[in-house]
């Protein structure tokens, strides 16, 4: 045998050896199967125990209710069956193994009030609601859910099988009530629902395993009813492969959404395929794993209809790609809870593409926007931009719909890529990529189409823009209007972009915006949260930027003698902006 043959099986072997290795890895990352206690069967004429031994259960006909802890194997199907872990009843685990599940009275898996379980999947399990919506109001034994946790209850799903749970021929996925918890540690969770897929009014975490969500409401969200003052409204994402399809938001809590860890280099797989709004919550950390959100409205909304100490978007750590047929990153605030929102920028990078309309932008937020770290490339109309304070650049270009954006260093190194969902005439970069003083590229289809320097901007930017190119323009920050147009409750005209103030308030059209003195609070740090107005509120023409209506009364601001534009290259009409 030749030496070359000896390597190549010897090759062959150690790659054999490897994907034994990454099998078994895989196999380890979701818990072993515990041991059984006892073994239910579900047929259509009743439950039966095939094995083990104890007293911890009630059969009737085709209803299992366990009332001890305890380790119990489930299996089976029934059109009409329905497991219970009666109220108050702790340390239960449930070994669902290949069954098949449907009511038409009630869940066909249910957690009672102040119960814990664990839910371990083997092999293939399909769980089916039933019930006819329209009785809810009527039937007190109403749940509306493929699985329900009450009232204080928590469930843990684990294991290495497949879970389906089906709530669109009545209501919801997977629903938890007031303070209920629920944890997705493993196994394939396909999710599908009229209403709401995974939700929990008190808390939602997702760990790990596949989880595939089809709702005609929210996705997966973590938010309390207006009378519900103890949940904690919160949704942390911390891994997992998540995919989402949303008729309203993907991924919402009334508080904090959490999404990675801050400073791992691993974190979850999120990609929400539809939306109105992508992921919204009082204050949405995107810490750490990777990610595609597709909405037609914001793409990430920090808001909340609770008053809260904070409105943020926290960008630290992670790749994400934004499409927006709204505003892309949106800090906007309450209309009387809240101050107005905020954005930081930490690290990771982030790739925005807001609306193709002049009503929206890229990044927009009421505050103020910190770069301290990281990558955003913000792309769309210069109508509403604004910049962050920072080292950044911007250009004033047409972008077309399909085109490959890229942006190079003087030695033709490339920043940053990206193929444009729509078009565009406004990219701005902030980035530690970028040498204050030094000039750029933007290339389209990998043709050079325009040159600006880099420089320090400032937090609003400016109408049409943050930076000035190397051409007409000063070379710094280009003045504008405060960063936004004037609407109703709007900002009020600044100078140089920047908001004036230190610490105080300044009367707006309609209300009061509050001004630049407070410090931004520490990366990652969650303030304690205030209570409830009304429920629905959205950001509106008291305070702030008066909501989706600054539009509506703008206010022009004349500016002498200025000229602010980007070089252009190539053939195409420049886009640029003069005020005399």
């Amino acid at each position: 045998m030749s030496i070359r043959k000896m390597r190549n099986i010897g090759f062959a072997a150690t790659l054999l050896v490897m994907a034994m290795l990454i099998g078994l890895l895989s196999v380890s990352a979701a818990a072993a199967e515990p041991a059984s206690d006892m073994t239910f069967t579900f047929t259509e004429d009743g439950v039966t125990v095939s094995e083990g031994s104890g007293s911890g259960y009630k059969i009737s006909g085709t209803s299992l209710t366990i009332n001890e802890s305890g380790v119990y194997t489930v299996t089976g199907a029934a059109s009409e069956g329905s497991i219970t872990v009666k109220k108050g009843t702790e340390n239960v685990t449930l070994i669902l193994k290949n069954l098949t599940l449907s009511s038409s009275t009630t869940a066909p898996l249910t957690v009672g009030k102040s119960a814990s379980a664990t839910v371990y999947i083997s092999g293939t399990v399909t769980l089916t609601d039933l019930e006819d919506a329209s009785t809810e109001d009527t039937n007190e034994d109403f749940e509306g859910a493929a699985i329900k946790v009450k009232s204080g209850a928590s469930l843990t799903i684990t294991g290495s099988g497949v879970l389906t749970a089906d709530g669109s021929a009545c209501k919801n996925g997977i629903k938890g009530a007031s303070e209920a918890t629920i944890t997705i540690e493993s196994s394939t969770v396909n999710v599908k629902a009229a209403n709401n897929g995974l939700a929990s009014d008190g808390e939602l975490i997702i760990k790990g395993g596949t989880v595939n969500v089809a709702a005609g409401n929210d996705g997966i969200k973590s938010d309390p009813d207006d009378d519900d003052t103890a949940s904690k409204g919160n949704l942390t994402i911390t891994g997992g492969n998540i995919t989402v399809s949303a008729g309203d938001d993907a991924i919402k809590a009334l508080y904090d959404v959490v999404i990675g860890a801050e400073g791992s280099a691993s974190g979850p797989v999120i990609n929400v395929t539809k939306s109105y709004e992508g992921i919204e919550g009082a204050r949405v950390y995107l810490n750490s794993g990777s990610g595609n959100i597709t909405a037609s409205d914001d793409g990430v909304n920090a808001a909340t209809s609770r008053a809260v100490s904070e409105i943020a978007i926290y960008l630290n750590g992670g790749t994400w790609s934004v499409n927006a047929g709204g505003d892309g990153l949106d800090a906007g605030g309450d209309s009387t809870a809240n101050s107005g929102g905020s954005v930081y920028i930490n690290g990771g990078v982030t790739t925005v593409f807001g609306s193709a309309n002049g009503g929206n932008s890229a990044l927009d937020y009421d505050t103020k926007c910190v770069y301290s770290g990281g990558t955003l490339l913000a792309v769309g109309m210069n109508g509403m931009a604004q910049t962050a304070q920072g080292t950044g650049i911007v250009f004033n270009t047409n972008v077309s719909s399909g085109a490959l954006l890229s942006i190079k260093d003087a030695s033709g190194a490339e920043l940053v890529s990206a193929t444009a969902p729509k078009a565009a005439n406004w990219v701005y970069l902030a980035s530690d990529k970028l040498t204050s003083g030094s000039t750029y590229t933007l290339y389209l289809n990998g043709k050079a189409t325009a040159a600006a320097t880099a420089g320090t901007t400032t937090s609003g930017g400016g109408f049409g823009g943050g930076m000035g190119g190397n051409m007409g323009g000063r070379g710094g920050q280009m003045p504008g209007n405060g960063g936004q147009m004037p609407g109703n409750g709007g900002q009020m005209p600044g100078n140089g972009g920047q908001m004036p103030g230190n610490g105080g308030q300044m009367p707006g059209n309609g209300g009061q915006m509050p001004g630049m003195g407070g410090q931004a609070p520490e990366n990652g740090q969650r303030p304690e949260d205030g209570e409830t107005p009304e429920k629905g509120q959205r950001p509106g023409d008291g305070t702030g930027r008066g909501g989706k209506g600054r539009n509506d009364a703008f206010v022009p601001v004349i500016l002498e003698g200025v000229g602010v534009m980007s070089t252009q290259l190539t053939g195409e009409a420049p886009s640029f902006l003069f005020c005399y």
